[in-house]
């Protein structure tokens, strides 16, 4: 007797989970742009020392894929990430915005109401 492929019970519970997916109109209560909805991390800085001007790296986990709502402060002045990449480890770019104040300072990330840690030291040169 030939075996059938798809019995009755299959085809229900088939039915009943596609059901359950819903219709891709979600009314999630979380921000889209938090990756990780937690605190971002941030790792490592490349370069460590840089001028108002230039580009910098900051490598760690749960930076937005919206890099414009990465919030990179730096020392007491902030500005947006320009990039967004998830190579080896997830990174994001800036620019050292001009009023930056010239000397050492901590970054730290904020991603909606998250903030990283800001234990890394960046130092602003002339």
């Amino acid at each position: 007797m030939p075996r059938k492929l798809f019995t009755p019970a299959f085809l229900l519970f088939t039915v009943m989970f596609l059901a359950s997916c819903g219709d891709g109109d979600s009314t999630a209560s979380f921000d889209v742009t938090v990756v990780t909805q937690m605190a971002p991390y941030v790792d490592n800085i490349v370069p460590a020392t840089a001028t108002a001007g230039e580009t910098v790296t900051i490598y760690g986990l749960g930076f937005s894929v919206e890099y414009t709502t990465n919030i990179i402060h730096v020392g007491e002045t902030t500005t947006s990430a320009t990039g967004y990449d998830i190579g080896d480890m997830e990174s994001i770019t800036f620019v050292v915005p001009d009023d930056a104040v010239i000397g050492d300072g901590n970054i730290s990330v904020t991603v909606g109401e998250y903030t990283s840690n800001a234990n890394i030291t960046f130092s602003v040169t002339e």
